[in-house]
């Protein structure tokens, strides 16, 4: 691995190997977080050593394309926290970050890492690690660590987002981002769950919760003032807030929903007494002018259908018309803020 960590970053020294020896080795580092067992003293080091090497390796793409789901799915286990010894769940936050220091200063905690591989490598190949990264399973592993019990899984869970965002952003409009949009629109407009009701009694309809819980908790940060943690202020919503708006792009102007729980969120921002938070809230804006601009996610889908009846025609056609007045609508409403 310290041969293997030597060379996969630095670009001039990769053509001193053939692929063969590229895919030989990357497998060699793959099959470590994916092995049920590690026969050394601390596997959960091991694997986070394993993890920090994927996130740090600039392979060529001929290499990392047939090996992008094993890396995937090793940082799928480690979102989980399924990376660790025999009968002891590891650290969920191993998926989400890994930090080089924590295995030479063990001192350092690792939920005070900074590099995450999922931003990482997001940003660095986002043709290779999007669309694995994009999944049904993956996707929700990262937006259920948003709500997570400790602030440093949530701060790593929005930095992860965030890279995830930005990544598909950088690429071409297609159906995958139809599919993630669907995925994010499902995850904010899903009510939370009821709390458990005393014995014997029902709750109360005035009391079902009829938001979900991350835009509850986004609601929340967004009015908190006296903030301790980077992960309880408007900092952190603010972040969040606009990597979901990038991930459900030119849908949050015609899915009425949507964009009205996103915008009122964000519109908090402006009412913050402190000038930071409105500053970065000015900045935050700049995703809604971006989602307004892309095309039609709907008309991305590949539905596989190629004849349509005329039912179907008319309805289609009734559905842009009511698109193209909701967007009509909300570019005023642009204007206005800016």
């Amino acid at each position: 691995m310290r041969l293997f960590s030597r060379f996969a970053d630095n670009a001039p020294d990769l053509p001193l190997f053939p692929d063969k020896q590229l895919k030989s080795m990357l497998n060699a580092v793959i099959a470590i977080p994916n092995a049920e067992s590690l026969p050394t003293p601390n596997s959960r080091k091991t694997c986070a050593l394993a993890i920090m090497l994927l996130q740090c390796q600039r392979l060529p793409e001929s290499v990392l394309m047939p090996c992008r789901d094993r890396i995937a799915f090793a940082l799928k286990r480690g979102i989980s926290g399924e990376l660790g010894k025999e009968g002891k769940k590891g650290s969920t936050s191993d998926g989400l970050k890994v930090c080089l220091l924590c295995h030479f200063m063990p001192h350092i905690p690792h939920s005070h890492a900074i590099l995450q591989a999922i931003h990482d490598l997001s940003l660095a190949q986002p043709c290779v690690f999007v669309p694995p990264f994009t999944t049904g399973v993956f996707l929700r592993a990262i937006l259920q660590n948003l709500l997570a019990p400790t602030c440093g899984l949530r701060v790593q869970a929005a930095h992860a987002l965030g890279g995830l965002a930005h990544a598909l952003a950088s690429l071409p409009a297609t159906a995958l981002h139809t599919t993630v949009s669907d995925l994010v629109v499902q995850y904010l407009i899903t009510p939370a769950p009821p709390s458990p009701a005393k014995a014997g009694k029902l709750a109360a309809p005035s009391q079902v919760p009829r938001d979900s819980s991350i835009v509850r908790t986004l609601r929340i940060t967004m009015t908190t003032t006296d903030a301790t943690q980077i992960g309880q202020s408007a900092v952190w919503g603010i972040s969040v807030i606009s990597s979901l708006i990038i991930l459900v792009g030119s849908r949050i102007y015609t899915h009425k929903k949507v964009c009205t729980l996103l915008v009122s969120l964000l519109k908090m921002g402006f009412k913050s007494k402190k000038n930071s938070i409105r500053f970065l809230t000015n900045i935050s804006w700049r995703t809604l002018t971006w989602a307004y601009f892309q095309p039609d996610y709907d008309a991305l889908r590949d539905d596989g259908e190629d004849e349509k009846t005329e039912d179907e025609e008319s309805s289609g056609e009734d559905d842009k018309e009511v698109k193209a007045k909701t967007r009509e609508a909300y570019f005023h409403l642009l204007q206005e803020v800016v």
